[in-house]
């Protein structure tokens, strides 16, 4: 009975663990590399081209007004974006040997500081709009404070995804989220949202990128035999 029960249990942590082995990219390491860097070339050049076009449409619905008051709230957020990250995606993909508590704990603590960049965003709404004497400024960099926060649920699924080298799907996710969140601003913009038709295009690219990932990483086949351990695997509170 104990010889069964420990079996059991080294078979759920093998499961548990089922995205963050690497050891079957070995076999065609090479080819998956230029398959990868093929297709990411490819979706960047389309990303490239679409961007352009969609931004020439919205700036045809825009005024330069609207482009200015996203332009101001955006140094604040690049600055404050920069210690979302500190590295901990890097550790996912790099560590040789990776646990599911591991990935646990680096999504909340990446979780933790997106949350406290939303809070400092927040707290500093008032501040951007009383030093560009801007009121309009605070609803605007309180929604991207939000967006801050949807992003940091994506950091370490995305990770996980490259640590499986699963450039196609991150690509696939990215574009969708790029498609979709132009059309909503463009939709927007048509409706006379003004300046909020781009708050929403970070916001709903934002969001479908999160959708897209948590999607791609529960949606394994191998991983549903694991329940609820790992959909989706980095909920579980590292303990």
């Amino acid at each position: 009975m104990l010889s069964k029960e420990t079996s059991n249990q080294e078979q759920f942590a093998r499961n548990e663990n089922h995205h963050f082995r690497t050891d079957h990219l070995n076999d065609d390491l090479a080819g998956r590399s230029v398959r990868g860097g093929a297709v990411t070339l490819g979706a960047q050049v389309f990303k490239f081209v679409f961007s352009t076009v969609a931004a020439v449409v919205l700036a045809r619905m825009l005024t330069p007004d609207d482009y200015g008051l996203i332009g101001m709230v955006a140094i604040l957020i690049n600055f404050v974006g920069m210690f979302q990250y500190l590295g901990l995606s890097t550790a996912t993909v790099k560590w040789a040997e990776l646990t599911h508590q591991q990935v646990s704990t680096l999504f909340w603590i990446n979780m933790a500081l997106s949350a406290t960049i939303m809070l400092v965003t927040f707290a500093g709404a008032p501040l951007v709009a009383w030093f560009y004497k801007e009121p309009r400024l605070i609803g605007i960099t309180m929604a991207y404070g939000v967006s801050v926060l949807l992003a940091g649920l994506a950091i370490q699924h995305e990770a996980i995804l490259s640590r499986q080298m699963r450039f196609t799907a991150i690509m696939v996710v990215e574009t969708l989220g790029l498609l979709v969140g132009f059309v909503a601003a463009i939709v927007a913009a048509w409706r006379g949202a003004g300046y909020w038709a781009l708050v929403l295009n970070q916001l709903v690219m934002t969001a479908v990128t999160v959708a897209g990932v948590w999607r791609c990483v529960a949606g394994d086949q191998d991983c549903r035999d694991v329940d609820s351990a790992c959909v989706p695997c980095c909920l579980t509170a590292a303990t």
